[in-house]
Parts: structure tokens; sequence; C-alpha cells
């Protein structure tokens, strides 16, 4: 995991951690999802992620591993599926 601040000095404010993003890059997706949506942001917390794509919605579960792109590290969150937007 990505390291954050130490806390070990006082309270940890609970809503903030849960607002707090990390940078994440999406693996194994759909070759047509473009290259720059591939790196982006999630939720600190999060365990999985969605992002809106061509009248859809592609889900990403996180690796449990972090990857170094562009000198910082990054969550990676593998492909794990595309559901449809119902209308």
């Amino acid at each position: 995991m990505i390291s954050g601040p130490d806390h070990s000095s006082g309270p940890v404010n609970a809503t903030a951690d849960r607002t707090a993003k990390i940078k994440a890059v999406f693996v194994d997706c759909p070759r047509d999802l473009p290259i720059s949506s591939r790196i982006g942001e999630a939720f600190r917390d999060s365990d999985e992620v969605k992002l809106a794509f061509y009248g859809g919605y592609e889900h990403f579960t996180s690796a449990g591993y972090c990857c170094e792109v562009g000198g910082e590290l990054v969550t990676v969150f593998r492909w794990t599926g595309r559901t449809e937007i119902a209308e």
C-alpha cells in the first residue's frame, strides 16, 4: 500500500481519510479503453473502482500492490468486468 501521513501524534479524522484520494493505474482493461483513462485516482479506502466508458462501466478491483509510474508509487487496480448503464 501507499504510505500515508503519520497519525501517531493525534486522533485521525475519519471523514478526511475516507475521502482522501490516491493515484491509481488500471490494468488488464479492454483495448478500446483510452490510454489516458488508465491512470487516475481512487479513494484511499476503495477496493473497487468503476469508470464510466462508452455507455457502461468498467469495473476494477485492487490488485493488492503498487507500481512506479513516472517516479510515483500508484496502486494497481485490475479489470474485473463491464456492466451496461440501465436506461
